[in-house]
């Protein structure tokens, strides 16, 4: 059985990618529940959280149903207007997975990784502007 396609493969990643988001969710209900921190910031860690929980968990199954295929072809074939899209067969890439697979996992999901990042990176830089305006004030 191939590695990439084996169901122990993804039952790995998705019990790695739930250990890693329950250590993430102590910091999140903490800030959530503080009531000193304004609504934009913990609007923005929601919206990071969200977006890297859900690229993270479509990592984990892509591969569960060949559901990265599926959803591919379809989006491939809306922006295209299902027009043929040229490619190189001889490419070693395509012969482990479709141009559609490759679509998902590099355009679409890391799109959402970056935007998830950049979101908990915006959150993070305001708790800390806020924290440091705190720390001014009292002094």
């Amino acid at each position: 059985m191939e590695w990439r396609a084996s169901v122990w493969k993804n039952l790995i990643e998705l019990i790695f990618y739930i250990l890693l988001s329950i250590l993430m969710l102590k910091f999140l209900l903490d800030v959530l529940r503080d009531k000193l921190h304004q609504l934009s910031t913990k609007i923005m860690l929601l919206v990071g959280f969200a977006l890297y929980g859900i690229a993270a968990f479509s990592s984990a199954t892509r591969n569960i149903g060949n559901w990265y295929v599926v959803v591919g072809e379809r989006a491939l074939n809306f922006i295209t207007a299902g027009a043929e899209l040229a490619w190189s067969p001889e490419s070693i890439i395509y012969h482990v997975y479709s141009m559609s697979f490759w679509f998902m996992d590099f355009l679409v999901e890391e799109s959402l990784e970056l935007l998830g990042a950049a979101f908990l990176l915006a959150s993070l830089l305001r708790f800390t502007a806020h924290r440091q305006t705190q720390i001014n004030s009292t002094d």
